[in-house]
């Protein structure tokens, strides 16, 4: 029973963590889409609200299938999108090697 409660503090305490960033970096992300940081304050709201409803499903499968494995597959799962975004950045700056080489010759 500890352990379960360890583990809820800790989901609980991410979504804190994941809002409270997210706020931060509101006017920043407002000012990189030209619009008004009010109007993604809706967006904070849906984050939350579903991060919220995701928790007792999150409860279900760690009771269901172990909380080890559930933990370990979100933390394999958790950085894919991240990685795939930031290689498409990649991928479309100037300083991706076929461009470079392409910049190069000419």
């Amino acid at each position: 029973m500890h352990r379960v409660t360890l583990t809820v503090a800790a989901a609980l305490f991410m979504l804190l963590l994941d809002g409270s960033i997210l706020n931060t970096s509101l006017p920043a992300m407002a000012n990189a889409l030209h619009v008004r940081p009010l109007t993604l304050s809706a967006a904070v709201t849906v984050y939350l609200l579903a991060a919220a409803a995701v928790l007792p499903l999150a409860s279900w499968l760690g009771e269901r299938f172990g909380l080890r494995r559930i933990l370990c597959l979100r933390s394999r799962c958790s950085p894919l999108p991240r990685s795939s975004a930031a290689w498409r950045r990649i991928r479309r700056s100037s300083c991706w090697p076929a461009r470079c080489k392409a910049q190069a010759a000419d």
